[in-house]
């Protein structure tokens, strides 16, 4: 797929940590999934052909106040864990923070299958930790005609509740393409946050396959309405 994002955005100086990441494929056959990639995060730095670190000044997007650097002071690799830490280095203000932004563009690309993070959100307001994948088109369809999928989204003013979402030209404003779950451990504790995407659907799930949150079906299955039959 075409970017597999961790981000943080607005104002606050808080760690997120991010376990494995992982994209399992079904064996239709068998109703099992296999592995076909996945990092770890061994060693301590991050691996340079799985990921590409995004260098975008304030303000770039959604007027979010960090710039997101390449930075040690911003993220670390130890123990099988990614830590993203966001600082405040001035006042409240736009370019007052440095943070992190990662993605797998030109690296990595997957259609359908089961894509999993385990991760740990921060606490703060302020703080918008995600978990997302762009179509493999962006640049060229530009969004939202490339499709969005947000795996997960955490924002601080709404704490103890996820959101996952999907993204097309047909989407904003509408709840049917939207689920928000109360979740009181997400600052506390690791959780697997994943996807189950086919040619027919996009089931969102949290912790185990079985505990599906959300399910997204085409209306109308074309180009504008149902942007997923691609790399992502």
């Amino acid at each position: 797929r075409d970017d597999m994002e961790f981000f943080l955005g607005h104002d606050f100086d808080y760690i997120t940590t991010n376990e494995p990441e992982l994209l399992l494929d079904m064996e239709q056959s068998k109703n099992k999934w296999n592995l076909v990639w996945s990092d770890e995060f061994e060693g301590d730095s991050i691996n340079p052909a799985n990921w590409n670190f995004v260098l975008w000044k304030a303000g770039k997007v959604n007027n979010e106040w960090q710039e997101y650097i390449k930075d040690t002071s911003n993220y670390k690799v130890n123990k099988g864990k990614l830590y993203i830490t966001a600082r405040k280095i001035g006042e409240n203000e736009k370019g007052g923070y440095t943070s992190t932004r990662l993605n797998t563009k030109g690296k990595k690309e997957f259609k359908y299958g089961r894509i999993e993070f385990r991760a740990k959100m921060p606490h703060g307001r302020g703080v918008w930790p995600a978990l997302w994948m762009l179509g493999s088109n962006h640049d060229t369809a530009g969004w939202p005609l490339c499709g969005e999928i947000d795996v997960l989204e955490y924002v601080g003013y709404m704490p103890d509740t996820i959101h996952c979402t999907i993204h097309t030209k047909f989407t904003p404003g509408r709840s049917d393409y939207h689920a928000q779950v109360s979740l009181p451990t997400v600052e506390t504790e690791f959780h697997n946050y994943g996807i189950i995407w086919d040619e027919n659907q996009i089931q969102f799930y949290l912790d185990t396959p079985d505990n599906i949150i959300n399910t997204n079906v085409p209306k109308i299955k074309d180009v504008e309405n149902w942007p997923f039959d691609q790399p992502f």
